[in-house]
């Protein structure tokens, strides 16, 4: 049974109504406010004092913040113009020769870079 939902780095997490309310699941007569779930119908209930109503459905929305969603998209971007980069470089030998020499120069470059920090 999930008992809460919380948001955290990167995840955000909204309701559209009241989520976390006083369960009484043991009698079927409870006090003013008392929650209840009913296994015949399905449906969560609150005792208005008199009668047990159905509680509306409320249901929490969980998402990616907005700085996760923008990283997420860029990623994506980056992928896509990877992909792109390296089918061009199987048609054009050129480009591949200039891409392989990139990734020679980035690895030489980090290795120095290592040595000197």
């Amino acid at each position: 049974m999930i008992k809460s939902i919380n948001s955290g780095p990167g995840v955000s997490v909204s309701t559209s109504g009241p989520a976390w309310p006083y369960f009484n699941n043991n009698s079927n007569n409870g006090f003013a406010g008392s929650v209840r779930y009913n296994g015949n119908t399905q449906h969560l209930e609150v005792y208005d004092g008199l009668s047990w109503l159905v509680l509306g459905t409320y249901s929490p929305l969980v998402e990616l913040d907005f700085q996760t969603k923008e990283i997420v998209r860029w990623a994506r971007a980056k992928m896509l113009e990877e992909q792109q980069l390296l089918e061009l470089a199987k048609k054009h030998p050129g480009l591949q020769e200039a891409y392989e020499r990139l990734e020679i120069m980035k690895t030489l470059t980090l290795k120095e870079e290592m040595k000197n920090d």
